[in-house]
């Protein structure tokens, strides 16, 4: 398979795909609280423990069919590894889905608490080639953007 890893400059709100991956860090922050609440979804609604998740389908409300909201730990404790961790258990939950999802996307993360943007951004994708690198059958998507709101990132 070709490199299925691309960014995008864009925001997630009107980035179109199958599926958008979005974190959930014990709290709605930043692109996650702005796609819930055009969902109407509460923090009460997700409620989710570090690593589990739930689709979240949009009705139509954004560009996308369905949410994905991967639990994790509080921003406090999302390092380098957790995001790692996050980007494969994220795809291994799309790979695994019912549904087949050929595009997914997801934000840029570990930007704007503290980490360093290169060194996140080298372990989220670290986490999406070895999720593709392991054969896990399922609906492999064929393009997975990572999508981020700032241009100069």
């Amino acid at each position: 398979m070709q490199n299925p890893i691309f960014t995008a400059n864009a925001d997630v709100t009107e980035f179109k795909c199958d599926v958008l991956i979005l974190k959930y860090a014990q709290a709605l922050n930043g692109a996650d609280l702005a796609v819930a609440n055009a969902l109407n979804i509460s923090e009460a609604d997700l409620n989710i423990r570090s690593g589990d998740f739930i689709f979240v389908p949009t009705k139509g409300k954004l560009p996308y069919g369905h949410v994905l909201f991967v639990g994790v730990p509080s921003l406090m404790f999302f390092d380098y590894g957790e995001i790692r961790k996050f980007s494969e258990t994220a795809l291994r939950a799309v790979f695994q889905s019912k549904q087949a999802h050929s595009h997914v996307a997801m934000t840029m993360h570990g930007v704007g608490y503290g980490l360093d943007e290169k060194e996140a951004f080298t372990a989220q994708v670290a986490g999406i080639l070895e999720c593709f690198s392991v054969p896990s059958g399922g609906n492999v998507p064929q393009k997975v953007t990572i999508v981020e709101q700032n241009a100069n990132r």
